[in-house]
């Protein structure tokens, strides 16, 4: 037998034991295929991306079904989705580094860098009062700020105010905020916990602080020393062909990647501009799960790191709440499970997710991370809810 033989043989060999091991993880996940392909089949979703993580090796990573119906193009790994509101923690992490530098607190006035918002007013009833106090940076992070969203992401009389004129259709992150200006706070802020364009807001401050875009801040701090490639404000001409379409219920098209504005955005939005792939995201999350190190270098401080993944919100304030007793909380820029769910989730696992239809969850106890990819509105959290328990009993 020649060396090239030997060589083809070995190498042959080698494949046939990482794909045998991989198998195997796989067929530990128990009904995920099936279930994906059965959301395929019924036409709820076009396709998705599954990516599972832990101890720092990929379990999964498997793609479905069709990032293009139209044009029959199948999904891939590396496909491009619109992640919305998986930005806030990307968002979150840039605010943090600035702290971690001294260049910004948490208990810092946004009216210190947004001289604009001085004059805001809490709504109460028909009237408009003064604040009991100022809008700190930690509750942009936590979300008690009383900013609102519009959009159907709440239905307080704030939120049909946004919906007249609202702050996420200006052009520019500074237009944003002067719209913002002349509408009203839902709440006093600190004290209660309401989903709102808080990130939006930050998104501003980083900018005027490090005098940098956000997209600029967010490429030299977190995206080049990731290595996260893929992932964009505004989406590349030369990876167009890797961006999803979405789609609506009974999966109408609702935006080809051929026209998608993503590929002439002007407005960096903090909470829910990103475009980005399940790869680039398991970076991020790799990183949260080194406590600020990859690589290991040091991006941020392990101690901000540990605020972050702890809950902030006030006593009685949380994203679930049942019988006064709260589950879910929020830290600076996560949901957060302040308790066993078991099946559905451990105690100090926290996430978040974005309205197309991506969800993704770190489990620091368990050192691990998964990602659900889909590109479907309106927003639901069936699919990960369903999924969580099938890899949860896989791993």
């Amino acid at each position: 037998m020649n060396l090239i033989n030997k060589i083809n043989i070995f190498v042959f060999l080698v494949f046939a034991l990482v794909w045998s091991s991989y198998s195997q993880d796989l067929k530990s996940i128990g009904n995920l295929n099936e279930y994906i392909q059965k959301q395929i089949d019924h036409k709820k979703i076009s396709g998705a991306v599954i990516l599972i993580s832990q101890n720092d090796r990929i379990l999964m990573h498997k793609s479905y079904g069709y990032q293009d119906i139209q044009e029959n193009i199948s999904m891939d790994t590396s496909s491009i989705f619109r992640i919305y509101s998986m930005t806030k923690p990307l968002t979150s992490l840039s605010a943090m580094m600035l702290v971690d530098r001294g260049e910004l607190s948490l208990e810092d006035s946004i009216v210190e860098y947004l001289p604009e918002l001085q004059n805001l007013k809490v709504l109460n009833g028909k009237d408009k009062v003064k604040p009991n106090k100022a809008i700190t940076i930690r509750d942009l992070l936590r979300h008690t700020s009383g900013f609102a969203y519009g959009c159907g992401l709440g239905s307080s009389k704030v939120d049909k105010l946004y919906n007249k004129n609202h702050p996420l259709l200006a052009s520019k992150g500074n237009e944003m905020i002067k719209r913002l200006a002349k509408l009203p706070l839902q709440s006093s802020p600190g004290k209660e916990y309401h989903y709102s364009l808080s990130l939006d807001v930050l998104g501003v401050i980083i900018e005027r602080v490090s005098k940098m875009k956000l997209s600029e801040f967010m490429t030299k701090n977190i995206l080049e020393p990731l290595g996260m490639n893929d992932t964009y404000f505004k989406l590349p001409e030369s990876k167009k062909e890797r961006f999803c379409s979405m789609y609506g219920r009974g999966l109408k098209l609702i935006e080809s990647y051929k026209t998608t504005p993503y590929l002439d955005t002007s407005f960096e939005s903090g909470g829910g501009g990103l475009i980005s792939t399940s790869s680039d995201y398991l970076k991020f999350c790799k990183l949260m799960l080194g406590n600020g190190i990859y690589n290991s270098d040091t991006l941020i401080s392990p101690r901000l790191v540990g605020e972050m993944i702890k809950n902030q919100l006030p006593d009685g304030e949380g994203v679930y709440k049942k019988n006064n007793e709260v589950g879910i909380g929020f830290g600076l820029g996560f949901s957060i499970n302040l308790k066993e769910w078991g099946k559905y989730g451990h105690k100090g696992d926290y996430g978040w997710s974005g309205i197309g239809g991506t969800h993704f969850t770190i489990s620091p106890e368990r050192k691990l991370a998964f990602i659900i990819m889909t590109q479907k509105q309106p927003f639901s959290d069936k699919i990960k809810n369903d999924l969580t328990p099938i890899i949860l009993d896989g791993i």
